[in-house]
């Protein structure tokens, strides 16, 4: 793996997980979380780099106000 693209991860893990409040938050799921808190990782700038014109960012943003686990944002965001 190469450097850059750890650090990346590192990056957006880190970035996602300072929003919703730490690791003991991975298993639980955005929907449980208050809408600010939901606006706060649309808004993300790791979140919103995924805005590639292919809907990627859209169907990101809609899974975080349905519900998708945080490890799974993630790894979403990362992909």
């Amino acid at each position: 793996m190469l450097f850059s693209t750890w650090l990346e991860g590192r990056v957006i893990k880190d970035a996602i997980l300072g929003v919703v409040g730490g690791e003991k938050e991975l298993e639980n799921s955005t929907k449980n979380f208050s809408t600010d808190i939901r606006r706060r990782l649309k808004g993300l700038g790791v979140v919103k780099a995924t805005n590639d014109d292919m809907g990627r960012y859209g169907r990101i943003s809609d899974s975080i106000d349905k519900g998708i686990k945080v490890s799974d944002l993630i790894k979403s965001v990362e992909g």
